[in-house]
């Protein structure tokens, strides 16, 4: 409890900022908080292949969580310095321009294609669950963590290994969310124009 407070806090305190600098529209963020709890998440039919996996990824759409407001061309770097620590370096270009990153770890759990990732030193550990790749052309991420047994925010990405994707596998992508438990979700598109 302590954490999520801290981390509430902590997002809260830059409102002022993102509005001054016109960076607050709470229209362009489709994160779901749903009541209830999580779904379980499925496994891949075969292992996670952290190796394959690893590299330059482009966010070709995603639910626009509020750490990505008024970002155009995020990519996430995944890359070992360490095993088993993976870490993640997150990119995008705000509206001046300016390239923002930010480094995060991942951390293994016990279902091979579920990682913990943490972005800030007092922040709690947030899901990362691939819910489908072939590693070469496309990911499906999903975040979803319990906030107590009350709701969950959820958050969705569809991932390239190009800054663009097949309509084809895109719908496929959208449809598997169903599959899994994580329904209507709601995805813009990610402006990849760098």
């Amino acid at each position: 409890m302590k954490q999520f407070v801290i981390l509430c806090v902590f997002a809260f305190s830059f409102v002022p900022a993102f509005e001054a600098a016109g960076l607050f529209q709470l229209d362009s963020i489709k994160t779901s908080f749903l009541p209830g709890r999580c779904p379980e998440p499925a496994r891949l039919p075969q292992p996670l292949d952290f190796a394959r996996y690893l590299g330059e990824w482009y966010e070709i759409k995603s639910t626009k969580p509020i750490f990505e407001n008024g970002l155009r061309c995020i990519k996430a770097n995944y890359f070992v310095d360490t095993y088993p620590v993976i870490f993640v370096n997150n990119s995008g270009v705000d509206l001046a321009n300016n390239t923002i990153f930010s480094l995060g770890a991942a951390a293994p759990t016990q279902q091979d294609n579920v990682l913990e990732v943490k972005f800030f030193k007092y922040s709690p550990y947030a899901q990362y669950w691939v819910v489908d790749t072939d590693y070469d052309n496309y990911a499906l991420v999903v975040s979803c963590n319990n906030i107590f047994p009350f709701f969950n925010p959820r958050d969705a990405w569809i991932l390239s290994r190009k800054p663009t994707l097949d309509d084809d596998t895109v719908k496929n992508l959208v449809a598997k969310l169903d599959s899994v438990g994580i329904k209507d979700t709601e995805f813009l598109d990610t402006v990849q124009n760098c």
